[in-house]
């Protein structure tokens, strides 16, 4: 059964979701110490995890997607209430479970909260919002290893990967040019140009043995470039309708 167009708004809450915890992960100095960071990736992770419940209480048949993006918004919710106990009493069994729960919990929950999502995706967007996220995700997994000849290399084939989900989106809006364009699609095209921008700066840092790149690009720049890219598409997805904003919208 294709995905409908109304599905769009809860399939963007599950990826978001997903993409939230990957950013706390991926970004933890600063979801410790930057309070901006720290306060947009928590709110999107309970936004996120609170919209993929609906999938339960919404009209019509539940599909596997939508249950796998219900199942991982669970376990999101149940994940941040036990740390959010945790944070308020002293006890050793409340730390023990919710560090249990933290490492067992959190990958199949992002997994679910992914596959669902984008499974819910209508037509091309899903090739497209996969390539983008993965991509994105593995390049800065990949980047927190070790300088290596290999480590440089996955970080130029993860890039690639996210190059992949971008460009046609650009390519799109280049051949629609500015008639008809709302401000989803204009919010799309944005996150789609930086996560670019983002990766093309990672193939190059990983491509050249040059050492003051990095000098160029602080770590805070790209953690935000990260969280801008992925906040400004979740905005147009969770107030999608089914008249199309963007080039990309039409299924």
């Amino acid at each position: 059964m294709p995905p409908n167009r109304s599905d769009v708004p809860a399939a963007t809450a599950s990826i978001a979701a997903a993409v939230a915890v990957l950013l706390a992960t991926l970004g933890v100095t600063y979801t410790r110490s930057h309070i901006g960071y720290a306060g947009l990736a928590a709110a999107t992770v309970a936004f996120g995890a609170a919209s993929a419940l609906a999938q339960l209480y919404r009209a019509g048949r539940m599909t596997v997607f939508r249950a796998s993006s219900a199942a991982g918004g669970i376990a999101l919710l149940t994940l941040g209430v036990l740390v959010a106990v945790s944070r308020f009493t002293t006890l050793d069994e409340v730390f023990t479970l919710t560090t249990l729960a933290t490492v067992y919990l959190t990958p199949p929950a992002v997994v679910a909260c992914l596959v669902g999502g984008i499974g819910q995706l209508p037509g091309r967007w899903a090739p497209r919002a996969g390539f983008s996220v993965l991509g994105a995700a593995a390049t800065g997994w990949f980047a927190l290893g070790p300088d290596t000849a290999a480590t440089r290399g996955l970080v130029v084939v993860s890039a690639i990967l996210a190059l992949l989900g971008c460009v046609p989106v650009l390519a799109d809006t280049r051949r629609g040019g500015g008639r008809h364009r709302g401000w989803r699609s204009v919010a799309v095209t944005v996150a789609a140009a930086i996560l670019a921008a983002t990766m093309v700066y990672a193939v190059v840092l990983a491509a050249t043995p040059v050492t003051w790149w990095p000098a160029r690009a602080p770590s805070i720049v790209l953690a935000w470039a990260y969280i801008i890219a992925a906040a400004l598409p979740v905005v147009a997805g969770v107030t999608y309708r089914d008249r199309p904003a963007h080039p990309e919208m039409t299924g």
